[in-house]
């Protein structure tokens, strides 16, 4: 008695993105009915249980279902390129006064805060032409001196990593001459 051979239909090429949930594999289609087994690749960029597909990492990976040999029929796998892409991140900045009198910023320092949505460390630095200087105190950033009157640009940078995509905001605000008191 010979087994009858498998035909298995399309098994298609999965996109996602690095943070998209946990997704559920569609068999491919086949003429026989013994259950899929499925196996990833590269487990730093996806892991299965049963059907369902957990993301771990950015990257490529080839998802393989198998149909074991049951009941007079033989076994077969087709394979599925799985390509999960870097997040974007996103950046936030504090909010900046507008406007800042010289005489009022004189003496006090004003906070820089910034976060990412990775969580990842950001990076503050001022834009060119700066009419101040920037001081890191213990992992916060601060204003120390402002030089002169003018446009201070504040710059987050996030550099990205193999899972985020990385990130740039700004924020200025402008440094005015204050008034005096006689």
């Amino acid at each position: 008695i010979t087994a009858i051979e498998v035909t298995l239909g399309t098994f298609p090429d999965i996109q996602k993105t690095y943070g998209d949930p946990d997704f559920v594999l569609v068999s491919p289609t086949s003429n026989s009915s013994a259950v899929f087994r499925y196996t990833s690749s590269d487990t730093s960029v996806a892991t299965i249980s049963g059907n369902t597909v957990t993301i771990v990492g950015a990257g490529t990976a080839t998802i393989t279902a198998t149909q074991e040999a049951t009941g007079g029929y033989t076994s077969a796998s087709a394979t599925a390129l799985l390509t999960v892409a870097k997040a974007n991140q996103v950046l936030t900045l504090n909010p900046l006064p507008t406007l800042l009198p010289l005489n009022q910023f004189i003496g006090t320092p004003l906070l820089i805060t910034s976060s990412s949505s990775s969580g990842l460390g950001v990076t503050i630095t001022l834009g060119s032409g700066r009419p101040a200087t920037l001081s890191l105190t213990t992992g916060d950033y601060f204003l120390t001196t402002t030089l002169a009157v003018g446009i201070v640009e504040i710059i987050v940078n996030q550099a990205g990593d193999s899972n985020y995509n990385s990130a740039q905001i700004s924020q200025s605000f402008d440094v005015t001459k204050g008034n005096q008191t006689i």
